[in-house]
């Protein structure tokens, strides 16, 4: 549906909303017809948690990161020239429509066996790479960098929900902190922008 001559990424992100509402009305749809205990893990599950994930759990992650890596490493190259554009990024020899399919594919596999496993952490992957991209000081998000600063924003936001005096499921702590940050963003870019 984002296609038209090539990835449209407005028509990609209006296509992931719309997605994201329909599956939104049909899990809500099922947790109303779910048993209380069966809908109270669903709820659990839904606002991230990794109090449930076990050694097996993290060495199939393990195994996934790594191929993940090694892909995003291949990508990192073809992807700095597409962020200049798809115009100059084919004179340089890339395909940018190929590029953004390959790095829409990596994305969406690593994201979808880390929430198999964890839950949907919500705000992380807008987050960090953000932090990363202040770390470091690029122009654009570091691929690998905000791999990383994601997971250890997530080990980070698991250590303060299992020492606070109430139990939290670690999806809380990154939306309690990216909520705002997404706030604060879009402030910037609104009077960067009117200026």
């Amino acid at each position: 549906m984002a296609w038209r001559r090539g990835l449209d990424p407005v028509r990609l992100v209006l296509t992931g909303v719309g997605i994201t509402a329909l599956c939104g009305a049909l899990t809500e749809w099922l947790l109303l017809r779910a048993q209380l205990e069966s809908a109270a893990v669903a709820m659990r599950w839904l606002t991230g948690s990794v109090a449930g994930v076990g050694w097996s759990d993290v060495t199939f992650l393990g195994a996934v990161c790594v191929l993940g890596v090694v892909a995003t490493a291949m990508l990192s190259r073809p992807l700095g020239q597409v962020r200049l554009g798809n115009d100059l990024a084919r004179s340089l020899g890339t395909r940018p429509q190929l590029v953004q399919i390959g790095a829409l594919v990596v994305a969406v596999a690593l994201a979808s066996f880390a929430t198999a496993v964890a839950g949907p952490v919500a705000f992380v992957a807008f987050v960090a790479p953000q932090v990363a991209m202040r770390l470091f000081r690029t122009a654009g998000p570091p691929v690998l960098a905000a791999g990383v600063t994601g997971a250890v924003l997530t080990a980070a936001a698991d250590y303060v929900a299992r020492n606070l005096p109430v139990d939290l499921p670690v999806g809380v702590i990154p939306s309690l902190v990216g909520g705002p940050m997404l706030l604060v963003l879009l402030f910037r870019y609104v009077r960067r922008t009117s200026a």
